[in-house]
């Protein structure tokens, strides 16, 4: 373990994941997968459009001074970069465009490996999690909950079919069923013919 490991840091980060995890499966997941699937990428993406938020683990006093430049400089300009793919992400999903949802693959690929290699450099390159100030909130509360956002969007992404199709599929299968046998028996004919 490193000498700068902080048991009680590390536990709150691992209770507030696991709390997200059951909050999503419990109340988010079952909403989200029953919705068609570039809605809810977009409503997912929506989540990391805030991560601009980074950009302030380069401002003294909302760290603290003797954090590491380059270790606050890598995650400030990672989440960046996320935050401005999951606004693009969000428009091209909206305007129902080809290349949204490998857009959408690209945020999360990103997205989970910046938030993955911040955590890293934390552990590994910071002296203790007190140098990050205000931006702990964010490690051990937001960070959490945007990896639990990217683990919806892999399980989406990775569906075969979109509900909106199967939906679609149903509806005009009911139409169908409705149209061939009426709901009345005044439009059934009066003989059947048997063919020879």
């Amino acid at each position: 373990m490193p000498d700068n490991f902080n048991f009680p840091f590390v536990l709150s980060v691992m209770g507030a994941l696991v709390a997200s995890f059951v909050v999503a499966n419990l109340y988010v997941w079952p909403r989200l997968r029953a919705l068609p699937r570039v809605d809810a990428l977009r409503i997912l993406s929506s989540l990391h459009a805030f991560r601009f938020e980074g950009m302030n683990f380069m401002v003294v006093g909302f760290v603290s001074p003797a954090l590491n430049a380059a270790v606050a400089s890598q995650i400030a300009w990672g989440d960046f970069v996320a935050a401005v793919l999951a606004l693009f992400s969000i428009a091209t999903l909206t305007r129902r465009w080809a290349f949204a949802i490998p857009l959408v693959w690209i945020l999360n690929l990103w997205g989970t490996a910046d938030l993955l290699n911040a955590y890293y450099k934390g552990v590994t390159q910071v002296a203790g999690p007190g140098l990050f100030g205000a931006g702990i909130y964010i490690a051990a509360l937001y960070v959490p909950l945007l990896l639990t956002a990217h683990a919806l969007a892999f399980m989406l992404l990775l569906k075969s079919s979109d509900i909106a199709v199967q939906k679609k599929e149903f509806d005009g299968a009911q139409g169908f069923a409705a149209r061939v046998q009426p709901s009345t028996g005044e439009n059934l004919p009066r003989t059947i013919r048997l063919a020879p």
